[in-house]
């Protein structure tokens, strides 16, 4: 087996490098967010859950790597974990971007979190099945139950990021108008991130294509912070000449 699997090193080294991206992209976010913005505190916490989805992505590949199938598989039920539990904080941020009404996003972020504790439930009585090794990767998939959980977990913020980078474009193209541009790329991050895991997941790219591919994960991540660290410049830029002109 560790002949067969030793290209997972690569497929592990990248899925750290990903942790690394999201995990300082979230942090940088939260840390230097305002307090009261809940609205960038549940997408930095969707991020920094996120990374730990790929943290041990790589953990289990480097297992993977060194032959040992049952840790491999141990380590891809934990990252089910943080695969779930990523739903709720990406539906609040979501929901309050879209709804502005605090109360209805507590509900569905509570009620997604009901669906992620369903999800884990199942995950860890029903147990998921390997699919296939390759050179670069092993497969598991969840049981279907789960399956069809994740499903709905993902389905309705992924309708709702596009729903707001679509009609952002939307201003732009027949109004010319931008407002908030900032938050058009947050929601583009998530946007991109999720379609790139929905592609990832049909196995379709194999190979050193595989290892390619998932470095855009990082490219991802990256715009995430530049997006948080260009406002916050621009946020400084505007403070400095209000105080100037005060000064004035």
């Amino acid at each position: 087996m560790a002949s067969l699997t030793s290209g997972m090193i690569f497929t592990g080294i990248v899925s750290f490098l990903v942790f690394v991206s999201a995990f300082a992209a979230g942090l940088a976010i939260f840390r230097g967010k305002q307090k009261e913005d809940k609205l960038l505190s549940s997408y930095a916490c969707f991020l920094l859950v996120t990374s730990g989805i790929w943290l041990f992505t790589g953990v289990r590949h480097f297992f993977g790597w060194l032959g040992m199938a049952d840790l491999d598989k141990t380590f891809y039920l934990i990252d089910q974990i943080f695969v779930f539990i990523s739903a709720p904080p990406l539906v609040y941020y979501v929901s309050l971007k879209l709804f502005h009404k605090e109360k209805l996003t507590k509900i569905l972020a509570g009620l997604f979190s009901f669906t992620a504790f369903l999800g884990l439930f199942f995950i860890f009585t029903k147990g998921v099945n390997e699919s296939g090794v390759t050179y670069f990767a092993s497969k598991f998939e969840p049981n279907k139950v789960s399956f069809y959980i994740f499903l709905f977990s993902v389905i309705p913020p992924f309708a709702g990021v596009f729903f707001d980078c679509f009609m952002r474009i939307g201003r732009w193209l027949f109004r010319r108008q931008i407002t908030e541009s900032y938050e058009f790329f947050y929601s583009l991050v998530i946007l991109i991130y999720l379609g790139l895991g929905v592609f990832d997941e049909q196995g379709l790219i194999v190979g050193w294509g595989l290892v390619v591919f998932r470095l855009t994960y990082v490219a991802v991540f990256l715009m995430a912070y530049l997006t948080f660290y260009f406002q916050s410049s621009e946020k400084e830029r505007f403070m400095e000449t209000q105080e100037k002109n005060a000064g004035v």
